[in-house]
C-alpha cells in the first residue's frame, strides 16, 4: 500500500514538472541542473537530499545564474518525483514524527484550495467540464504561464510541495548514517555562502565610492539591503533560519566551517536590518536554545528534524 502511495505521489508531482519543463521560464542550464539532481536522487536518494540541502539556501543565486525564474519550484518537484519513486521500492523505515501533522495540514490546504478553485470555476464557466479541461492543460503544458484563474492552483501546489519535501527529507534523514549531521552541515555551509553575497555587495558599494572605508561603515550602520530579496524582512528571516543551526553546530559540534558560515549569515542578517530576525538569533537566545536541546536529546537525534524543518520553511521562501 505504501508503495502505491509513493508511486502516486511521484506521478502527481510529475504533472506540473512536465508542464513547466517546456513552458515559460525554463532554460537549458536550469534543465541540466534538474537532470543532475534527478539522476543523483534516483541513484542515491541520500545524496540527492544532501544536494538539496546545498541547493535550497543557494536557490536565488542559482536562479540568477541559470536565468530560470521558475527554478526553485522545479528543483523541489524534481527531487520529489525521483525521491518518492525511489522510496516506493525502499525498505520501510516506519512513520516519522512529521507524517501525521503533515497529512492533516496537507488536507486542509487541499480542501481550502479546492473551494477557491470551485469559486473561480463558477465565475468563469457555467459548467465544470471546460474549466477542468483548461485546468489540465495548465498543469500539463503551461504550468508557469497559464491563466490568472489558476493562480490559486499554483499557490496550493507550493504548499503541498513544501509539506511533501519535509516528509521525504525526514524519512531519508532517519536512515542517514551520520544521523543527519552532514545534512545540517551542508545547509549551514550553503547558507553561509548565501550570506557571503551580502558581503560582496557591501564591498562593491564601498569600492564604487570616493571614500570606501567611510562608505562601508555608513552602509553597515545605516543601510538595509539584500542582493536577491525585495522584501528585506523576508531575507532576514531566511538568514535567521540558517544562523540558528550554524551557531548550534559551531558551539555544540565544534565545527569551524559552521563558525565561518555563522559569521557570513550574521553579516547578511545585520545588513538586512530586521530587528525581529536579529532578536530571534541573538546570542543569548541561540545559546539557550542550543543548551536546552542538548540537555533534552543527543545532537544526532536533533539533526534530522532540524534539516527537514529548514528544508520545509526555506523552500516556499525561495520561490517567492
Amino acid at each position: 500500500m505504501r508503495r502505491a502511495w509513493n508511486l502516486a505521489a511521484s506521478a502527481f508531482f510529475a504533472i506540473p514538472l512536465v508542464g513547466g519543463w517546456t513552458g515559460s521560464g525554463a532554460s537549458a542550464t536550469g534543465r541540466a541542473l534538474l537532470i543532475v539532481l534527478g539522476a543523483t536522487t534516483l541513484a542515491r536518494p541520500g545524496w540527492g537530499l544532501l544536494l538539496m540541502c546545498g541547493l535550497i539556501p543557494m536557490i536565488d543565486p542559482a536562479v540568477v545564474a541559470t536565468a530560470s525564474p521558475v527554478l526553485a519550484e522545479q528543483v523541489v518537484l524534481t527531487f520529489l518525483v525521483t525521491a518518492t519513486a525511489r522510496l516506493a521500492f525502499a525498505h520501510d523505515s516506519g512513520v516519522g514524527r512529521l507524517a501525521r501533522p503533515g497529512i492533516v495540514l496537507g488536507l486542509l490546504v487541499l480542501v481550502s484550495g479546492a473551494l477557491a478553485v470551485s469559486h473561480n470555476q463558477q465565475l468563469v464557466t457555467p459548467t465544470p467540464d471546460p474549466f477542468l479541461r483548461a485546468l489540465w492543460s495548465h498543469l500539463s503544458s503551461d504550468y508557469y504561464g497559464g491563466l490568472a484563474w489558476f493562480d490559486m492552483v499554483n499557490r496550493v501546489m507550493a504548499w503541498i510541495e513544501a509539506i511533501a519535501l519535509a516528509l521525504v527529507a525526514e524519512r531519508l534523514a532517519r536512515t542517514n548514517a551520520t544521523g543527519g549531521q552532514d545534512l545540517l552541515t551542508m545547509l549551514v555551509i550553503a547558507g553561509g555562502a548565501f550570506g557571503l553575497f551580502s558581503g560582496i555587495h557591501l564591498v562593491e558599494v564601498a569600492i564604487g565610492s570616493l571614500e570606501p572605508w567611510r562608505t562601508a561603515v555608513h552602509t553597515v550602520v545605516h543601510a538595509r539591503f539584500n542582493p536577491f530579496y525585495r522584501d528585506i524582512n523576508a531575507a532576514a528571516s531566511v538568514y535567521a533560519l540558517f544562523l540558528a543551526p550554524a551557531l548550534w553546530l559551531a558551539w555544540r559540534a565544534r565545527q569551524r566551517i559552521a563558525a565561518v558560515g555563522a559569521l557570513m549569515l550574521t553579516l547578511g542578517l545585520w545588513l538586512a536590518g530586521s530587528r525581529a530576525a536579529r532578536g530571534s538569533c541573538s546570542p543569548r537566545r541561540s545559546w539557550a536554545r542550543a543548551w536546552a536541546s542538548s540537555t533534552r536529546r543527543s545532537s544526532t537525534s536533533r539533526c534530522p528534524r532540524w534539516s527537514a524543518t529548514s528544508a520545509r520553511v526555506s523552500a516556499p521562501c525561495s520561490g517567492s
